[in-house]
C-alpha cells in the first residue's frame, strides 16, 4: 500500500505540484505552491486539521490531526469515540519537557484506526500500560492497524508495553526498548515483518544470550 501512497505523492511531484525545500537532518521537506495548498486546505476542510490545545480534544470527526503545543503546563492527550476515524495523530511541542505532556491510558482505545502517531516531540518517557490487564488483548488489537510511530530515539523513552509485538503491521519504529522480562524482551520485534528504516534498539545490554537476538530475526526483515 505505500509503494501505490508513494506513487501518488511522486505523480503530482513530477508536474510540481510538489517542490523540494531544504533537508533537514535525515529529512527532505517538500513544499507546496502556495495555491494547490489553498485548494487542499479547501477539499480537506472536514477530515484534516491543525490545532492549538484551547481547540483540543474538539476536533470531531477528524481524519488527521496535528495538534500544536508550546506550554510548560501539564497537558492529557486524551479521545473519545468522536476520535475513532483519525488515522494520522501527531503532536507538536516547542518546549516540552518530560512529563508535560500526558498520554491518558485509554487514549489509544479511541484511535483503533490510526496509521500514523507521531509522539517524537513530548518528551515521551513511557508508553503506557492499559489500565485493566482485562481488556489488555483488546487494547493492542485495536491498535493492529497502527504503521507508524516516531519516537524520539535521543529522548527517555524507558519502556515499551507489554508484547508490543502484537503491532504486526508496523512499518516505522524508530526505538524499541529491550527489558530482560516477559513480554518486554527483543523477541517482540519476531512478527514484525514489515519494519523498514532505522529502528534504534535501546538497553541492547538486557539481551542475555544469542538465542533471544536470534528470535527477533532482525537479519530476515526484507526492508
Amino acid at each position: 500500500m505505500e509503494d501505490i501512497e508513494a506513487d501518488y505523492f511522486y505523480d503530482p511531484y513530477l508536474i510540481s505540484f510538489f517542490t523540494q525545500g531544504k533537508i533537514s537532518s535525515d529529512k527532505i521537506i517538500y513544499k507546496m505552491h502556495d495555491l494547490i495548498h489553498d485548494l487542499a486546505r479547501l477539499v480537506s476542510t472536514d477530515t484534516c486539521f491543525q490545532v492549538k490545545t484551547s481547540h483540543y480534544p474538539l476536533f470531531g470527526n477528524a481524519c488527521h490531526l496535528a495538534l500544536h503545543y508550546d506550554n510548560v503546563r501539564p497537558i492529557d492527550l486524551k479521545a473519545t469515540h468522536k476520535n475513532e476515524r483519525l488515522r494520522t495523530f501527531t503532536v507538536m511541542c516547542k518546549n516540552c519537557g518530560s512529563g508535560v505532556v500526558k498520554l491518558v491510558k485509554k487514549l489509544f482505545y479511541y484511535l483503533k484506526f490510526a496509521r500514523v502517531l507521531d509522539l517524537s516531540n513530548i518528551g515521551l518517557g513511557e508508553v503506557p500500560e492499559p489500565i485493566d490487564h482485562l481488556i489488555y488483548p483488546r487494547y493492542l488489537n485495536n491498535l493492529s492497524n497502527l504503521r507508524h510511530i516516531v519516537f524520539d530515539v535521543g529522548g527517555k523513552l524507558s519502556s515499551m508495553p507489554q508484547e508490543f509485538g502484537k503491532l504486526t503491521n508496523l512499518q516505522t519504529l524508530t526505538a524499541f526498548v529491550v527489558e530482560n522480562r516477559k513480554g518486554h524482551r527483543i523477541e517482540e520485534l519476531k512478527k514484525m515483518d514489515s519494519l523498514r528504516g532505522s529502528l534504534s534498539i535501546k538497553n541492547i545490554d538486557n539481551v542475555t544470550n544469542a538465542e533471544d537476538a536470534k528470535d527477533s530475526k532482525l537479519d530476515m526483515k526484507l526492508y
